[in-house]
């Protein structure tokens, strides 16, 4: 039941100048009548810019793309009616080479590039966001 259909897309790799970029697709593959079909990407930032948080949602059928240097963290959130499912991923400052990353992959900590879900959590109006640690 767990992203049955979602894919995230991450493609890493070095840019036409000394630094490196990494551009993150995000393709949303969720049925839009399936509860938890919405997901949102927040604090994400990069080596170059570590204070500049981006945050965006996705909705059911679209792709979107997160660029502006090498990612080095973000929070991968799934939508539901009443809370919220969050994973903080962290990926390593000299991440090379493609990836397509599931939503699966991402709740199972099966990410590549070095890649690693630090924390889960939960949130909730009640009682907004709780990390399992």
């Amino acid at each position: 039941m767990l992203g049955r259909s979602l894919v995230l897309c991450v493609v890493l790799g070095l840019a036409a100048s000394p630094a490196y970029a990494v551009r993150l697709s995000i393709k949303n593959n969720l049925p839009e009548s399936e509860d938890g079909s919405v997901l949102e990407i927040e604090e994400a930032s990069s080596k170059e810019a570590p204070d500049n948080k981006v945050r965006f949602q996705i909705l059911p059928g679209e792709t979107k793309e997160l660029t502006g240097g090498n990612v080095t963290n973000f929070v991968l959130v799934r939508i539901f009616k009443r809370h919220k499912l969050k994973y903080d991923v962290r990926c390593p400052a000299s991440a090379e080479g493609q990836a397509v990353i599931s939503l699966l992959e991402v709740h199972d900590e099966r990410l590549p590039s070095g890649c690693k879900v630090v924390r889960r959590g939960h949130w909730s109006k009640r009682s907004g966001t709780n990390w399992d640690e």
